[in-house]
């Protein structure tokens, strides 16, 4: 078995958050995107939350595959949250993308989603039985 490293569970350094942000992961979030499509052709429309969005990169790639769909994307990361804000800006999706700042151990929505996705969040959870055995109360 493999040890597993825990990554911190938040990157709370604004420079940290902004390399990650800069960093060039298109070919990975943009293949996340076409995996959820293919794997799901008939999701179309729906409310669909990514937990731990990071800068928003991939909720704002389903945001322009799918414009039938309203997004939220959770994060913990203050730095991050701001990046992701000025992302969807930048790409006039900020009426269909909602950020919500706060960890996913704990939020609850105030309704449900249709879909959730997530993409390396897992190894930043001090304890990620949390994420694989079901969400909090209220979270769907």
């Amino acid at each position: 078995m493999m040890p597993r490293v825990l990554e911190p569970e938040l990157m709370d350094d604004p420079e940290q958050a902004l390399a990650y942000a800069k960093a060039d992961f298109e070919e990975e979030n943009q293949g996340f995107v076409d995996r959820f499509l293919e794997c799901y052709p008939d999701f179309t429309e729906g409310h669909i939350l990514d937990l731990g969005c990071g800068p928003a990169d991939i909720p704002i790639r389903l945001a322009r595959a799918l414009p039938k769909c309203q997004l939220t994307g959770v994060d913990a990361s203050p730095p991050m949250i701001r990046l992701a804000e000025e992302a969807l800006c930048a790409a006039g999706l900020a009426e269909r993308i909602t950020l919500r700042c706060e960890r996913v151990q704990t939020m609850v929505l105030p309704v449900p989603a249709d879909a959730a996705i997530s993409n390396s969040l897992a190894h930043h959870l001090p304890n990620p039985l949390q994420f694989w055995y079901g969400p909090p109360a209220g979270l769907l």
